[in-house]
């Protein structure tokens, strides 16, 4: 039996791609078998959040079956407030004794209920956090997608932190719908207020 020389070439480039997309299959399912947290961890680069999770002690509920959308702040919108901000929050430096109500609630205003993922989005969206505060998710034609605190979009005038800060944090979503096993992670550029 013979076979043509393009016939040959069309298998060859077949088995060929399937040998490229075999392993982007596998290191797909691999990152979806991690939770939020192990996802976060894993990609590195939000250790500040992670810490404050973790002082929160709310690892283990973000750890759970979900599912879960994180709003994460990346490293990076840590130095965008005051570290008196999260020094009164944390109860980091000194004796200092974090304030576990008001750091937990911080947290969870960054964790709504549920899967939501960019490619539902249209215009504006509010959702509601696990903290029972509210996000707008705003989708502006030819902008990144953006998330506010919803309460109040133009400006924050309460004293949440250390003397409280003027105005409402703006977060450009950075990296949309990255997929963990227990729900879904947006990584943000700044700091969230509730």
């Amino acid at each position: 039996m013979t076979i043509s020389r393009a016939r040959f070439l069309r298998g060859a480039a077949c088995l060929a791609l399937a040998g490229v997309a075999a392993p982007l299959a596998v290191r797909a399912a691999r990152a979806s078998d991690r939770d939020v947290v192990d996802l976060l961890s894993a990609r590195g680069g939000f250790d500040r959040f992670l810490t404050l999770c973790q002082r929160a002690n709310v690892t283990d509920e973000l750890k759970a079956a979900g599912p879960f959308t994180v709003f994460a702040p990346d490293d990076a919108a840590f130095g965008r407030i005051p570290e008196s901000l999260i020094a009164d929050l944390a109860g980091a430096g000194g004796e200092r004794v974090p304030d576990m109500v008001r750091l937990r609630a911080w947290v969870l205003f960054h964790v709504v209920q549920g899967r939501h993922g960019s490619a539902s989005w249209t215009n504006t969206q509010e959702l509601q956090t696990l903290n029972g505060g509210r996000l707008r998710v705003d989708v502006p034609q030819g902008e990144p997608m953006r998330v506010l605190n919803a309460t109040n979009p133009t400006l924050y005038t309460g004293g949440f932190g250390a003397g409280g800060l003027a105005t409402n944090r703006i977060a450009a979503i950075q990296t949309p719908d990255l997929v963990a096993s227990n729900g879904m992670v947006h990584a943000i550029d700044n700091v969230l207020l509730p």
